[in-house]
């Protein structure tokens, strides 16, 4: 007969889980039921079911009873104590928490906007064989014959598109006026260039006729929130367009930021040449093609096409021998890669630009504040050493080894950085509004919290709590237990090590300082400068087009009110941008120039005030001012002209030079001054209605809201169905330094972030100090040393490392300054004062700090110090 036996697997969970005091008893019952049981099937199934009931958790074995999990019980040993000298010395803790975290806090943010200005276009599959097509090395503009020339010619080229914008457009959907910027006018190509997913509509039908419309999808959903936009017919600037299809939004990480594209009309005159430079142009290579070998077949088409257009008006025999000419310039089409355009070559972004300088800057500050951080900890560690070492003396004395002395100080350094990494994440999530505004960019709560970023935090706390706490963890398991028992006080690590880091900080602090001074200086510098125009109270009104010829009644009309001066138009404007128009001379052997070209009307000058130093403006009424020109003085500098009036410049027409203006800056002082020509603007110059794409009118009100309001309601009754819109030139001025702003307004947050943690450690470094010290303090005084020569022991050291620290930072700031200001056409001279200003600060806030917690020690009663062991 077979016997009966409890079930295996119920008595093994027993031995796993039960704790070994209470096993035998329980086995004990647990059997004496199992055998008064006649059903042996009854039996084993409720033996099963009692030994799982047991699963209690004071039955549950602990670490200590896993012989296999030594290292877990002594892990859990190490947090224990960890946990409580962190309770014991909460001052300590929470500097170093605070520090730490305020640290992590900037890498945190710093890391996610890198993370974010190194991805941008990465999303597109094919991105490392998209490329944006250059006119020489650096022109953004093409010829539009170039995209399907391209296509055509050469199989190396799997597409290619042209495009136009971005730029607004004025819907007018169900009788209501919708000014939407983030237009592009594309041809069908651009969606096998750009992948795009596609909501509703067919990607090879979308944009194949003049009238078709594309829209994102969150803009579908603006237009008609209840009903489905594809075969809507709507107007767009007056002509009625249909809507053929809804994509998804491009990413926020794209150099195309589009929201609506319209398609690219047709030329029907077939009038497009290779020398007009109107559109961007894109290209997507075939797989297994290099980029070098498009670019031979780039500069084969440029010779083709481009070159024997330019020869026709040089006097060239042939374009090779025109290029030998001009050995100074490239002429050919280069290929630029879309996933470098942002951070790289942002000249060609139609979004916001990125700096890669700006990229390495961040993150030599966030470097700079998280060693400034772990330094703080390493010199607070190694200053506390003494109060621990009899805990370490101890500890070796009962047989503890030297490496679970360093595991036990590491943990704490982990600890401590998990707290602080914890803090970080709240204070980075309580600080993305002001980081967005700083930046420039839209990140959100998914950003920050994303699988990247939390990777990060990982690698931080591994990182930054091994960084931090290996060097004082190895110094002070060093201690020797019999000096300790004895005791005898031990410090760690060498002085001078301490010394040099204070002195690290303080380099770091006076670098930051000095290179925001400098920065700050320069923007107020390109601000404040003498533009050689007048931008005060210049209302540029936008889209004088669809004035038609009802400009000059409104022209009239505004003129005829008190609050306006002057009015005139004109295609360009200053910081709006000019398109360079090529030229001949005639005279010279129609040498040619590419100048700033601009149609203007009579009273530009004035408007704006500018300054001529030869002959004169254009005047109303001179018919034979169509024909002429006027020139800036870097145009005739560049022509090498001493006598530039009367002198011609020919496009399809020959141009007399009638007067010469004197240089004014249209655009950010980074760049010098380009060589411009002003042209006369009306209906019939080869802008057509663009010459009056900007109105601007000189204002002079004490009540600028209320002008504004009366100027629109003027233009309503002219323009119905077209919304004002309007800004003072001032703006726009201001706008062309939001890049500087930005950068300095980043650079001077984290700066002070590094100097606050930097003090915060100095505050609590003097803390230790004076412990250390209290009794020569008091023996001093007992001496007859009086307070002010306490003090001023106790700051000398401090003001030495100060100094040394200075000598670097200045060095470092001095020569990483000189090349930041290298781009910049107009700059300030880094003048002594800009440098010695930053250590005279760091100097007076260390004195600050070391003589408050000096001073309660110097006046403190000596005989208490004296009467402890």
């Amino acid at each position: 007969m077979k016997k009966k036996n409890p079930p295996t697997w119920a008595l093994s969970m027993l031995e796993f889980f039960c704790k070994e005091r209470y096993l035998e008893q329980i086995e004990g019952d647990l059997l004496e039921l199992f055998y008064r049981e006649e059903s042996y099937r009854k039996a084993r199934r409720k033996f099963g079911w009692n030994a799982i009931k047991f699963f209690r958790l004071r039955y549950l074995k602990g670490l200590d009873d896993f012989e296999q999990l030594t290292t877990l019980a002594m892990i859990k040993n190490y947090l224990k104590i960890a946990i409580r000298t962190l309770l014991k010395q909460k001052s300590y803790a929470a500097i170093n928490i605070v520090g730490l975290a305020i640290g992590l806090a900037s890498c945190l943010l710093i890391f996610m906007y890198i993370t974010h200005e190194r991805s941008y276009d990465n999303f597109y599959p094919d991105v490392d064989r998209m490329y944006r097509v250059a006119n020489g090395e650096r022109g953004r503009f093409t010829p539009a014959l170039l995209a399907s020339t391209m296509i055509k010619d050469y199989p190396q080229i799997e597409s290619a598109t042209k495009l136009n914008g971005l730029g607004d457009g004025n819907f007018l959907i169900d009788n209501i006026n919708i000014i939407q910027d983030g237009g592009c006018w594309a041809d069908s190509e651009v969606f096998k260039v750009f992948e795009m997913q596609f909501i509703a509509g067919d990607p090879e039908t979308a944009l194949a006729e003049p009238d078709n419309l594309v829209l994102t999808e969150s803009l579908a959903k603006k237009f008609f929130p209840d009903q489905l936009a594809v075969g809507q017919v709507v107007e767009l600037d007056g002509d009625p367009v249909k809507i053929t299809a809804v994509v998804a939004d491009p990413p926020k990480n794209t150099h195309f930021p589009f929201k609506f594209l319209m398609a690219n009309p047709n030329d029907p005159n077939d009038t497009y040449n290779w020398t007009g430079n109107n559109h961007w142009t894109y290209a997507k290579i075939r797989e297994g093609v290099s980029p070098e070998e498009v670019t031979e077949k780039l500069q084969e088409l440029y010779t083709n096409y481009v070159g024997q257009e330019i020869i026709k008006f040089s006097g060239h025999a042939s374009f090779e021998e025109f290029v030998t000419d001009y050995p100074d310039r490239y002429y050919g089409f280069t290929l630029h890669p879309v996933d470098r355009i942002h951070l790289y070559e942002s000249r060609f972004s139609m979004g916001p630009r990125g700096d890669y300088k700006n990229v390495i800057v961040f993150t030599s500050i966030a470097l700079f504040i998280l060693l400034i951080a772990c330094v703080n900890y390493i010199n607070m560690s190694t200053a506390r050493s003494a109060i621990r070492s009899k805990e370490v003396g101890i500890r070796k004395a009962l047989g503890s080894y030297r490496k679970n002395i360093i595991s036990q100080f590491l943990t704490e350094s982990l600890l401590i950085t998990f707290l602080a990494i914890l803090f970080a994440l709240a204070v980075a999530g309580a600080a993305l509004p002001y980081f967005n505004e700083l930046t420039g960019r839209i990140f959100d709560y998914g950003d920050l919290f994303s699988v990247t970023s939390l990777a990060s935090v990982v690698a931080l706390l591994i990182v930054v709590g091994l960084f931090a706490g290996a060097y004082p963890a190895y110094i002070i398991s060093g201690f020797s237990p019999l000096k300790a028992l004895r005791g005898h006080m031990q410090q760690a690590g060498k002085k001078g090590l301490r010394s040099g880091l204070v002195a690290f900080q303080f380099a770091i602090s006076i670098f930051l300082v000095a290179a925001t001074m400098v920065i700050y200086q320069q923007v107020q510098f390109m601000l404040s400068q003498n533009l050689g125009v007048n931008i005060d109270q210049t209302l540029v009104m936008y889209n004088g087009r669809q004035l038609d010829t009802k400009y000059d009644l409104f022209k009239t009309q505004l003129e005829q009110r008190s609050d306006v001066l002057l009015v005139t138009k004109a295609n360009g404007v200053p910081f709006h941008g000019f398109g360079d128009w090529t030229y001949q001379i005639p005279a010279e052997d129609n040498r040619r120039t590419a100048p700033l070209n601009s149609f203007v009307s009579p009273g530009y000058e004035k408007v704006l005030d500018l300054e001529m130093v030869e002959g004169r403006f254009f005047e109303e009424g001179r018919t034979t001012d169509t024909s002429a020109v006027v020139i800036n003085e870097a145009l005739a500098k560049e022509l090498g002209w001493n006598e530039p009036l009367g002198k011609k410049l020919a496009r399809q027409i020959e141009f007399s030079v009638i007067g010469v203006m004197k240089d004014f800056n249209y655009t950010s002082l980074k760049r010098e001054i380009r060589p411009m020509i002003f042209r006369y603007g009306n209906a019939n110059s080869e802008v057509g209605m663009w010459h009056q794409r900007y109105i601007l009118a000189k204002v002079n009100s004490p009540d600028i809201l209320k002008t504004i309001g009366e100027i629109e309601e003027l233009w309503d009754q002219h323009v119905s169905d077209y919304p004002f819109d309007a800004s003072f030139l001032n703006e726009s001025f201001q706008r062309q330094y939001e890049a500087e702003r930005k950068f300095g307004q980043v650079f001077t947050t984290f700066s002070l972030l590094a100097i606050f943690i930097a003090f915060l450690g100095l505050f609590a470094l003097t803390t230790f100090v004076l412990q250390k010290r209290f009794k020569e303090i008091a023996v001093r005084k007992v001496l007859g040393a009086s307070v002010s020569s306490l003090l001023r022991m106790m700051i000398k050291d401090f003001t030495r490392l100060v100094l040394i620290g200075g000598f670097i930072g200045i060095a470092v700031a001095f020569y990483w300054l000189e090349n930041w200001l290298q781009d910049y056409s107009y700059r300030i001279d880094l003048s002594w004062y800009l440098l010695a200003l930053p250590v005279l600060l760091i100097l007076v806030l260390t004195w600050m700090v070391v003589s408050m917690k000096s001073y309660k020690a110097a006046i403190a009663n000596p005989s208490n110090a004296l009467k402890e062991e």
